[in-house]
């Protein structure tokens, strides 16, 4: 397992498989793509802990736009 301090003060965390997991306040969280990345190609995308209903980086980017307005 790697962990690699970003500058937000998040972490990514690479396992030994190649999975990738990003957190922020101990949370998953990654605002510009999912914050699972498995090698498999499977990726999920969360906001603060919460996953959200996505399953491209398209509708996560749309989704982002909307949220902006809330």
């Amino acid at each position: 397992m790697k962990v690699i301090k970003l500058p937000n003060g998040g972490i990514i965390i690479q396992y030994i498989n190649g999975d990738k997991w990003w957190y922020l306040n101990d949370q998953l969280h990654r605002v510009d793509g999912p914050a699972i990345e498995r090698v498999n190609g499977n990726k999920s995308w969360y906001l603060n802990g919460e996953r959200l209903s996505c399953t491209t980086q398209k509708q996560f980017e749309q989704l982002m736009r909307l949220k902006a307005f809330w």
